[in-house]
């Protein structure tokens, strides 16, 4: 028994070191060089991504801040005006009173 595995080992080694021996070293493989440079991209715009996020969120604060500071003024220019309405109106209302009466002493003149 012990002879006949001999005999086969004898037999199939020159098999398999040849067979080892002729074996080309492996391809490297396209898809696996593609998928690595992909991968490389996709971490270059991951953090292209987090930089514009972060400058984003940044004018976006800028902007809510200006958009606070223009609705104070707007409500400012609303009270001012008021104020001022009223201010006008009842000077616009005296002067047409006056010309409301004006108007009625030279209707009444040229009925005379």
């Amino acid at each position: 028994m012990r002879s006949i595995k001999m005999l086969l080992l004898a037999m199939l080694l020159p098999l398999l070191l040849a067979a080892c021996a002729t074996v080309p070293p492996p391809q490297p493989d396209p898809l696996l060089e593609q998928f690595s440079i992909l991968r490389k991209q996709l971490l270059e715009l991951q953090v292209l991504q987090n930089d514009t996020r972060s400058k984003l969120d940044e004018k976006i604060g800028v902007i809510e801040t200006l958009t606070a500071k223009v609705n104070t003024l707007e409500d400012k220019i609303q009270v001012l005006g008021k104020v001022q309405g009223n201010a006008k109106s009842s000077t616009t209302t005296r002067e047409s009173q006056v010309h409301k009466n004006a108007k009625k002493k030279r209707q009444v003149r040229r009925q005379e």
